[in-house]
This record gives C-alpha cells, sequence and structure tokens, in this order.
C-alpha cells in the first residue's frame, strides 16, 4: 500500500499535463523534447521512476525492520525506529521549506 501511495501521490502533486501546459504556455521546452504530448510522457515517465525507486526504498526499509523485529533479532521499539526517522525527516524538511517559503514571501519590498 506505501509503494501504491508513494506513486499516486507523487503523480497527484506532479501533475505532468499542467505542468507541460505551463511550459508550453510560457515559451519553454524540455531539451529534445518537443512541446505537448510527448513532454507531458516524458514527465510521467520520470514521475513514475522516481516515485517507483522512491517507494521501493521505503518498502524496502519496512520490511527489513518488521523483518527484524518479526524474527525476534531486535526489540520492536529499535526495529521501528528507521521508520520514525523517516517519518520526522519528512515533516522537519517540509516545515522547513513552508518557514523559508514564508520568509521570502516577507523578503519583497514593495515596488511603490
Amino acid at each position: 500500500m506505501m509503494f501504491l501511495f508513494t506513486i499516486l501521490l507523487s503523480l497527484l502533486f506532479v501533475n505532468p499535463k499542467d505542468l507541460s501546459d505551463d511550459l508550453l504556455q510560457s515559451g519553454d521546452c524540455i531539451v529534445n523534447v518537443p512541446a505537448g504530448k510527448p513532454t507531458r510522457r516524458y514527465i510521467r515517465k520520470w514521475v513514475l521512476i522516481l516515485s517507483c525507486l522512491s517507494g521501493g526504498i521505503m518498502c524496502a526499509c519496512l520490511a527489513l525492520c518488521m523483518y527484524l523485529q518479526c524474527k525476534g533479532i531486535v526489540d520492536a521499539n529499535v526495529a521501528m525506529l528507521p521508520t520514525t526517522f523517516m517519518m520526522l525527516s519528512g515533516f522537519i524538511c517540509s516545515i522547513y521549506l513552508e518557514i523559508r517559503a514564508y520568509r521570502d514571501f516577507d523578503s519583497y519590498k514593495p515596488f511603490i
């Protein structure tokens, strides 16, 4: 389920259709990729590749923790420590980016 959620959420947050339309409207393009549907397919392909890689790494870490816990090799609290660190790093990273965006927005001075 985590693997599928990772892919679905990445496609939701990085919408290839909107991104390719924005590139087309602004006059930008990806080098060696024609504008329009080929750009959309290119973006979708890379979003899927990177989200599958990310989901695979996350699932491998969780599976290793569950294996160590089920076999009794490591205590349950210690086995779930990497999962806790992954969740905390996600929260801290998003909070940091929000604070940075808020600070950058406040640093703009009005022109008039």
